[in-house]
C-alpha cells in the first residue's frame, strides 16, 4: 500500500467499524432487555407503514437504475422525520432498528456501486456512507434517548403523584403545562428538528455541488456531519430542554400543592382530633360540673340532715383530730365548732379510759368495719356521762382509711338505769334464793310426810297381802288338826295332800311379799 493512501485506508478501515459500532450495538442492547410488546392494532399498523415507508424510501434510492445525481440524496434525508416520528411514538428500540434498516441498505446499495454514495474509489464512497449513517445513527440515539427519558421522567413523575395524594387526573395543573403533558404535543418541535437536519443536507449539496465543486471527499463528508448531527442534537436538546424546564416546574409545582394538601390534611386531622377533644373535654367539664352540682345539693341535703340530727355526728382523722362537727355535738359540750375542729378528741375523754379508746381506733385501722363502742366523756361541768358511738371507716382511691365518721348519743341514763336493773335483779335473787330455801325445806317436810303416808299405805297393803294367806294356812291347819282328832290324817289322803300343798304356797308367797317389802325400804 502505498504511503500516500494510507491515510485514506485506514480511515475507511476505522469507520467501518465505528459504523457497526453505531448500528449493530444499539440494536442488540436495546433488544436484549426483552421487553414485553403489547400493542394495539393501530399501533401494530402504524409501526408497519413506518417500516415499508423507510424500507421504500431506501430501495428507491439506492436502486440500480436511479440515477446518482438526480437528487436522490435528498429523498434520502426525508428519513430523518420518519426516525423522529418513530423515536417519539414508539422508543430506542424501534428507532434503533429503523435506523437499521436504513443503514442496510445504504451499505448495501453503496457496495454495490449504486445509489448517491456509490464513488470509483470505495473509500470516497464509504466516507460519505459514513456521514450518512453517522448522522442517521446519532440522531436516532440521541432522539430516543432523551425521549425514553422524558418518558422516564413522566413515569417517575406520575408515581409521585400517584404516591403523595390522588391520582394525576384528579390534580389541577397549570394551564401553561397543561399543552406540552401529551408526548404527541412533542412531534411538531422534533419535526422542526428533522427538517433543519433536511436545511443541513440541502446545505451540503449547495455547498459542494454549486459553490465549491473543488471540496475533496473528506471536507464534504466534514461537512455532511457537522450540519447534520449539530443542527438535529442542538435543536432536539433545546426542545427537550425547554419542555424539560417546564416539566420540572410543574413538577414543583405539582409536589409543593401536594406538601400543601398534605399539611391541609394533616391541619384538618389534627383540628378535627382537636375538635374531639374540645367536644370530650367538654362532656367531661359539663359532666364534672352535673356532678359537683349533685354532689353540692347532696353536701347540702347530708348538711341539712347532719345539722337537725339530735344525735351526735363528728368526723375525725386516725390521728383523733376532729375535722366536722354538727350543731347537736356543739350543743352538747357548750362550745363552738372553731373550738371543737382541729383538736384532738381525746381531750373530752377521761384519762383512764384513752388507751381503751386508742386501741379501739387502731384495730378499726387494721380491719375497716362498723365499729359499735361505748365509753365515758367529760362534760365542762366536771360531769362524767356514757356516750355509745358508730364509728364507719372512710377511705381514699387506694383503699386506705384517711377519715372516720361518728354518729353517737347520750346512754347516761341507760347506763343508771341498767345500774338498777342489775342491782334490783341482785336483789332479786337473794330473794329467790331465800325462798328457794324455804320451798327446799317445805320439799324434803312435804317429801318426808309423803313418805310416811307411802309406809303407811304399804303397811295396810302388807297387812292385808298377808292376812289372805295366813288365813288360808290357818284354815288348811284347821282341816289339818281335824283329820287328826278324828284320826283320818292319812299321807294318802288326797285331801291331806292338797291342803299340804296349800299351805306350803302361801307360805311362797308370803315370802315374796316380805322380800319386795325389803327392796322397795
Amino acid at each position: 500500500m502505498p504511503w500516500p493512501a494510507f491515510g485514506l485506508n485506514w480511515a475507511v478501515r476505522w469507520l467501518s467499524h465505528a459504523i457497526g459500532l453505531l448500528i449493530v450495538t444499539p440494536m442488540v442492547l436495546t433488544w436484549a432487555q426483552r421487553r414485553h410488546i403489547n400493542w394495539s392494532l393501530r399501533r401494530l399498523l402504524e409501526a408497519s407503514v413506518l417500516l415499508l415507508v423507510v424500507l421504500l424510501i431506501s430501495l428507491v434510492v439506492f436502486n440500480p437504475r436511479s440515477d446518482p445525481n438526480s437528487g436522490l440524496l435528498l429523498l434520502l434525508y426525508t428519513i430523518f422525520p420518519l426516525l423522529t416520528w418513530v423515536a417519539v411514538r414508539f422508543g430506542p428500540r424501534e428507532t434503533v432498528s429503523i435506523s437499521l434498516v436504513s443503514s442496510l441498505v445504504a451499505a448495501m446499495g453503496t457496495a454495490r456501486g449504486v445509489g448517491p454514495f456509490a464513488r470509483p474509489d470505495l473509500g470516497e464512497g464509504i466516507l460519505l456512507l459514513w456521514a450518512y449513517v453517522s448522522s442517521t445513527a446519532m440522531i436516532a440515539l440521541f432522539l430516543s434517548a432523551s425521549i425514553q427519558e422524558r418518558r422516564q421522567f413522566v413515569a417517575a413523575f406520575q408515581r409521585t403523584l400517584n404516591q403523595s395524594g390522588p391520582p394525576q387526573a384528579a390534580v389541577p395543573l397549570p394551564e401553561s403545562a397543561a399543552p406540552v403533558l401529551p408526548l404527541l404535543n412533542l412531534t411538531p418541535r422534533l419535526t422542526l428538528v428533522a427538517v433543519g437536519s433536511l436545511i443541513a443536507m440541502f446545505i451540503y449539496v449547495l455547498t459542494t455541488n454549486l459553490l465549491w465543486p473543488q471540496l475533496t471527499i473528506w471536507l464534504s463528508g466534514a461537512i455532511t456531519v457537522v450540519f447534520s448531527t449539530v443542527v438535529a442534537c442542538i435543536g432536539s436538546y433545546v426542545v427537550l430542554r425547554r419542555q424539560q424546564t417546564l416539566y420540572e416546574h410543574i413538577f414543583e409545582n405539582v409536589i409543593e400543592r401536594k406538601r400543601l394538601e398534605a399539611d391541609q390534611r394533616r391541619s384538618k386531622i389534627r383540628t378535627q382530633e382537636l375538635e374531639r377533644v374540645t367536644d370530650r373535654l367538654q362532656r367531661e367539664i359539663n359532666e364534672r360540673q352535673k356532678a359537683e352540682n349533685a354532689l353540692r345539693h347532696s353536701e347540702q341535703k347530708y348538711r341539712a340532715i347532719v345539722e337537725n340530727q339530735i344525735d351526735l355526728v363528728c368526723r375525725f382523722q386516725p390521728d383523733f383530730t376532729l375535722t366536722f362537727v354538727n350543731q347537736a355535738y356543739c350543743n352538747y359540750f357548750a362550745k363552738m365548732p372553731e373550738e371543737l375542729i382541729g383538736h384532738s378528741f381525746l381531750t373530752i375523754i377521761p384519762q383512764s379510759r384513752h388507751a381503751e379508746v386508742i386501741q379501739s381506733i387502731t384495730t378499726l385501722i387494721e380491719s375497716p368495719r362498723i365499729l359499735l363502742y361505748e365509753h365515758q366523756v367529760l362534760l365542762p361541768d366536771d360531769e362524767l356521762v356514757w356516750q355509745q358511738w358508730i364509728n364507719v371507716p372512710m377511705f381514699d382511691s387506694e383503699g386506705h382509711v384517711i377519715e372516720f365518721q361518728a354518729v353517737g348519743r347520750d346512754i347516761t341514763e341507760l347506763k343508771t338505769l341498767e345500774a338498777h336493773i342489775k342491782q334490783s335483779n341482785i336483789r332479786l335473787e337473794q330473794a329467790i334464793q331465800e325462798k328457794t330455801t324455804e320451798m327446799e325445806r317445805l320439799m324434803e317436810r312435804l317429801i318426808r310426810q309423803e313418805k310416811l303416808a307411802a309406809v303407811g299405805q304399804i303397811s295396810a297393803n302388807i297387812a292385808h297381802e298377808l292376812r289372805n294367806p295366813l288365813a288360808a294356812v290357818k284354815q288348811a291347819g284347821y282341816y289339818l288338826n281335824q283329820l287328826y282328832l278324828r284320826g283320818q290324817l292319812d299321807a294318802n289322803n288326797p285331801k291331806v295332800v292338797e291342803h299340804l300343798r296349800l299351805i306350803e304356797s302361801e307360805i311362797d308367797d308370803t315370802e315374796q311379799v316380805i322380800q319386795d317389802l325389803l327392796e322397795a325400804t
